[in-house]
């Protein structure tokens, strides 16, 4: 199965088995982990040890 190319960078595609991500030339698996598309969560309840 030939992929059509994507519309823009940084678009998804599920593909039935994994998550692809366009980057501008090809469609690639995304790294998981934080990136500048997938922030960390913000933990309102804790806060860094001072000191």
């Amino acid at each position: 199965m030939t992929l059509e190319p994507g519309t823009y960078v940084g678009e998804y595609h599920w593909d039935g088995e994994r998550l692809l991500r366009w980057d501008g030339t090809s469609w690639t698996v995304p790294i998981p982990g934080a990136g500048p598309d997938q922030q960390p969560a913000v933990d309102d309840y804790t806060s860094p040890s001072e000191g």
